[in-house]
C-alpha cells in the first residue's frame, strides 16, 4: 500500500504546530514570545514582526493545539 498526501500544505502546517508545541513545552515556554500576536504593534521591534507572522503557528495547550487541527484538517 502506497500513502499518498493529498494535501501537503495543511499537513505541513499541522507538523509545524506541533513542533512549536512541542519546542515550547521542553523550553518551559521560553520562545513563545514570537508564537503571539502583538497587542500593540512597534515597527522598529523585530519580535512584533515575528509575532504578525509566528502568531497562527502558536497554541496555548495539546488541547488547543488538538481542537484547532481538528477542525482544519476535517475542512
Amino acid at each position: 500500500m502506497r500513502v499518498s498526501f493529498n494535501s501537503p500544505i495543511v499537513l505541513l502546517f499541522t507538523i509545524i504546530c506541533c513542533v512549536q508545541l512541542l519546542v515550547s513545552s521542553v523550553t518551559r515556554g521560553a520562545i513563545d514570545m514570537f508564537f503571539v500576536s502583538p497587542a500593540v504593534f512597534d515597527f522598529s521591534a523585530l519580535s512584533s514582526w515575528a509575532g504578525l507572522v509566528l502568531h497562527i503557528f502558536g497554541h496555548a495547550s495539546f488541547e488547543h493545539l488538538v481542537g484547532n487541527m481538528t477542525l482544519i484538517l476535517l475542512m
